[in-house]
């Protein structure tokens, strides 16, 4: 299986099945990035910044809001469902090509979000 394939059954399973998420790979790969995430936050005008890694087959997701208040994992994935309340599954399974295929030259995914007025 290639392996953007595989990582996209993995986000799946993480991020559409409430699958479980890994605090060891978010503390090695994700939390050195905070402070330049929410820098770009700044600089973009984002309402919300969220990445998203995969690595041994587990995967981390961090989400940081406008207050700079930092989601883990499953907390993450529960703030980002009230952002897109009638189109989180769609928004996420649109977004999973992009992510396994970015995720599998072996960086991490990350985009701001701008919220509609």
């Amino acid at each position: 299986m290639k392996p953007e394939k595989e990582i996209e059954k993995l986000l799946h399973k993480a991020l559409l099945q409430n699958g479980d998420m890994s605090l060891r790979l978010y503390e090695h790969d994700l939390i050195e990035h905070i402070d330049e995430w929410k820098q770009g936050m700044i600089t973009d005008g984002d309402a919300f910044v969220f990445a998203v890694d995969v690595n041994n087959r587990e995967v981390a997701m961090v989400l940081i809001n406008s207050t700079f208040d930092v989601y883990i994992n499953n907390d993450a994935r529960d703030f980002l469902k009230t952002q897109w309340p009638l189109a989180y599954d769609e928004n996420i399974t649109n977004l999973i090509p992009s992510m396994a295929e970015e995720l599998a030259q072996d960086g991490f995914w990350v985009t701001g979000v701008a919220l509609a007025e």
